[in-house]
């Protein structure tokens, strides 16, 4: 037997073996990516689930955090892809510059696909100063983000945004004298 053809033989196959059990790695992502928004102003961003391949999603628990000095939560909105609320245990706690949410199904996960995206929950901010923040998952705190059955996924990605906030944009008042109407226009036609 030829040493180089077995080799390259046990190559192939093991590459073919490795592959099989190679699987697409959910992301959850904050969406979109960059928003601007004007000092005093409110954004949303949705936090998605994507690059799912046959894959469902029945339990996370995330943690968000952002700059204190520029934006302040203000609501947070579950969607029902994990069956919520009826049949799912969901719930969110915010701190100054941190969210933590979770959300946990205890239902068939009939809404989702186990392929196409599907929005986990939405967040909005309130804008309280100019610059630009990262809205990113924790680095400090595990993110959880289990299948269906309660199984971690191990290897799922986590991407987050930035937000500008803008100087507030102001209209100016009319000054007293161009609010008076001369009466030589306030003629009627008889």
């Amino acid at each position: 037997m030829n040493p180089v053809r077995n080799s390259s033989a046990l190559v192939l196959i093991l590459g073919l073996v490795a592959s099989l059990g190679a699987t697409a790695a959910p992301i959850i992502a904050i969406q979109p990516g960059a928003q601007a928004v004007p000092v005093g102003g409110t954004l949303t961003a949705d936090v998605v689930a994507t690059n799912l391949s046959n894959e469902f999603i029945g339990a996370f628990d995330l943690t968000i955090d952002w700059d204190p000095l520029l934006l302040a939560f203000d609501s947070l909105s579950f969607d029902t892809f994990l069956d919520g609320p009826a049949l799912s245990i969901q719930g969110f706690t915010p701190g100054a510059g941190s969210l933590n949410v979770f959300e946990v199904s205890y239902s068939a996960l009939a809404g989702q696909t186990g392929n196409d995206p599907f929005r986990l929950f939405s967040v909005s901010f309130l804008s309280l100063g100019e610059g630009v923040s990262r809205v990113d998952f924790s680095s400090t705190v595990s993110q959880i983000l289990s299948d269906g059955s309660g199984e971690e996924f191990g290897n799922a990605g986590f991407t987050g945004g930035t937000v500008t906030a803008t100087p507030a944009t102001t209209v100016p008042e009319p000054g007293r004298l161009s609010t008076r109407i001369s009466p030589r226009f306030l003629r009627t036609s008889e």
